[in-house]
């Protein structure tokens, strides 16, 4: 591999997935305190209640995974900081389709079911993919 071949994750993936899941779950603390609170206590609906939590989790989990969870090395932080911002937005494309799908579609009326069950689908199958390989390559 030449050196502008060379990835900037400096983690294996098997730790990588261990410790992008620890920071996913930092983030959705923050991500979902802030949806639930907004829609159980403002009475802010959900479809927007969860773009708005999804921002601020975003914003830890750019840190945290840049910093600890793939350790990358690539001083381009602009760079790898547009990559994440489109992950990011297709990660609330996803998760606020999810929610609609589940409260819409299939009737499921408790936000503390349906916003979990979408985080979890969508960060296994697309958000870590596509950070390892994509984001902080």
């Amino acid at each position: 591999m030449s050196k502008n071949q060379q990835s900037s994750v400096k983690v294996a993936l098997i730790p990588s997935f261990f410790r992008y899941n620890a920071t996913a779950l930092s983030a959705t603390f923050v991500d979902k305190s802030i949806a639930l609170g907004l829609h159980y206590m403002f009475g802010v609906d959900e479809l927007i209640a969860t773009p708005v939590g999804m921002s601020f989790g975003a914003i830890i989990a750019y840190f945290l995974g840049r910093n600890w969870a793939f350790m990358s090395t690539d001083r381009k932080i602009s760079s790898q900081g547009l990559r994440f911002l489109f992950i990011t937005l297709g990660n609330m494309t996803l998760n606020w389709l999810l929610v609609w799908l589940l409260r819409d579609v299939v009737g499921m009326e408790d936000y503390y079911l349906m916003s979990p069950i979408a985080g979890v689908i969508v960060g296994l199958f697309f958000s870590f993919p596509m950070q390892r390989y994509f984001v902080y390559k």
